[in-house]
């Protein structure tokens, strides 16, 4: 998301206009960040020939001090907090590892911290030691836990709650 030369990208995060445009905009004023509420990503508006286009703050400050993002890479918060857009906290990585750093961070509700989740971690864990007995069907145990029999056997195949 280049911007053009009449704005600037600080290491800290904030943008500006450095000159002053037509109509109302001056330079030098740093523009108003905004977070939004379906993401918790920064974003700042910037009027280019007439048309205001919204850019995330955390991918200005990458490109501006890391330098161009690599095709297929994402902008990670090293800290996991998508407010702190300070360079150092920013670094490229593969959407997998930037899902990963966010679980390890324990940012997803994956799990039982997922509003929905019908299985506790505990649960979990005892379906697979149920069915590693060889005693038990995945009908069976889907039953006993109250979920359907896919469920189980994506839950003993590690495709589901594969963080336990």
């Amino acid at each position: 998301p280049t911007l053009p030369d009449y704005y600037e990208v600080s290491n800290l995060g904030n943008v500006r206009r450095a000159k002053g445009g037509k109509g109302s905009s001056s330079g030098g004023k740093l523009l108003s960040q905004h977070t939004r509420k379906q993401n918790g990503y920064v974003t700042v508006s910037v009027s280019i020939q007439c048309n205001v286009k919204t850019h995330f703050v955390h991918e200005l400050v990458a490109e501006a001090f890391i330098g161009p993002r690599p095709d297929g890479l994402d902008v990670n918060h090293k800290d996991g907090c998508k407010q702190n857009n300070v360079d150092t906290n920013l670094e490229y990585t593969t959407r997998q590892g930037n899902l990963d750093h966010a679980a390890a961070l324990g940012l997803t509700t994956q799990g039982e911290r997922h509003p929905q989740a019908k299985l506790t971690n505990e649960k979990v864990l005892k379906i697979r030691e149920l069915y590693a007995t060889g005693n038990y069907t995945g009908k069976q145990l889907g039953d006993q836990f109250g979920v359907v029999s896919n469920i189980v056997y994506k839950i003993i195949n590690r495709e589901k709650w594969k963080h336990i």
